[in-house]
């Protein structure tokens, strides 16, 4: 009789198996841009872009350096994310926001002691050892959460832009020529569709225009049959919805990445009271705040107008508002949310 395969086993070492694939190319990669040392060519402040083939998505580089045994570069998935993590705000308040909704990944180039220790494993099991050079490792930081160490669909992700960058920067070398971030220049990677060939040019630097990404809301779904159902608020007409991150980083469980707990908020504008107040995973958002607002719809009914100050929270409601029939203002402050959030140590 033969043995049982223990197909949960197997998925695992399968996994791994690709990771450990991808993480050595990942370090081919990686010393083929350390050895091109562009940090001592190109000035930190100059942007790189690269748009992928699929044309959806625009992914920018900038080096950083804060020593010859610390350097490396930070890449942003989105424009959204490069201007959080480049541009400066007016308060502490903002900046630690902006930290938290911000997504990187890191690619460093360090001294062995500043490796984190899960990557320090991952390269004895590959039986990598860099010794007393800089030590190539790369950290991922998603949305809401704290950095990571990236594992499959991350070093995907990462080993691709890699890859263009050192395309990039291979053509710097080709042109001998460096952008003028002061006059406004970037390097940008793209594809031509219609010559099939990549192109690398120091092009006019440009932040494209924000996708807004509505969430539809079914008709006919349970939800808004429920809703739809409800009478006009005469109670509380005019309610605001916001929502803040608590900025120390939590763990459910001991080997979990720490995260930042949200707080979803409702209340009545008028009479500057709480009406629902939840707290959630960085994941669970949408639902949850969809969730807060519904329980004061049931109990209060539609109000005329729903306040809000954010984009997201904007794009989250638009759809709802206009099948319910309420007016969505978007305000630069919610006085009754806020007060609310501040007295949690929300951000």
């Amino acid at each position: 009789m033969g043995n049982k395969i223990d197909s949960h086993k197997t998925a695992l070492k399968e996994k791994q198996r690709k990771e450990n694939i991808l993480w050595r190319t990942l370090l081919e990669c990686l010393s083929e841009i350390a050895e091109l040392n562009p940090w001592d060519k190109i000035p930190c402040e100059v942007p790189f872009a690269y748009i992928p083939e699929s044309n959806d998505q625009m992914i920018f580089f900038s080096c950083v350096q804060e020593a010859d045994d610390s350097k490396g570069f930070l890449v942003y998935p989105s424009p959204r994310d490069y201007q959080y993590g480049t541009l400066s705000q007016e308060s502490e308040k903002e900046e630690t926001r902006q930290f938290i909704e911000m997504e990187n990944y890191g690619v460093f180039f360090t001294k062995k002691d500043d490796v984190p220790e899960e990557i320090q494993t991952i390269y004895s099991q590959l039986a990598v050892d860099f010794g007393d050079g800089l030590w190539p490792w790369v950290s991922n930081k998603r949305h809401g959460y704290w950095s990571q160490t990236p594992h499959e669909q991350e070093l995907v992700f990462i080993l691709d832009c890699l890859d263009n960058l050192h395309m990039q920067l291979l053509a710097l070398q080709e042109i001998d020529a460096i952008p003028d971030y002061e006059n406004g220049e970037m390097l940008l990677r793209y594809y031509s569709a219609e010559e099939d060939l990549w192109y690398n040019v120091i092009a006019p630097f440009a932040i494209p225009p924000e996708v807004s990404s509505t969430l539809a809301m079914t008709e006919g779904s349970p939800l808004m049959e429920e809703l739809s159902q409800l009478p006009v608020s005469t109670s509380v007409p005019r309610m605001e919805f916001d929502f803040g991150w608590l900025d120390e980083p939590v763990q459910d469980e001991e080997n979990d990445i720490p995260y930042f707990p949200l707080h979803v908020v409702v209340t009545d504008r008028q009479a500057d009271k709480q009406l629902s107040l939840y707290h959630c995973k960085p994941e669970d958002f949408i639902g949850c705040a969809l969730t807060a607002l519904s329980e004061v719809f049931r109990k209060h009914g539609i109000p005329e107008t729903l306040y809000v100050c954010r984009d997201e929270s904007y794009d989250l409601f638009e759809d709802l508002a206009q099948k319910l029939g309420i007016q969505l203002k978007r305000v630069k402050h919610l006085p009754s949310a806020e007060r609310i959030l501040h007295a949690l140590d929300a951000v």
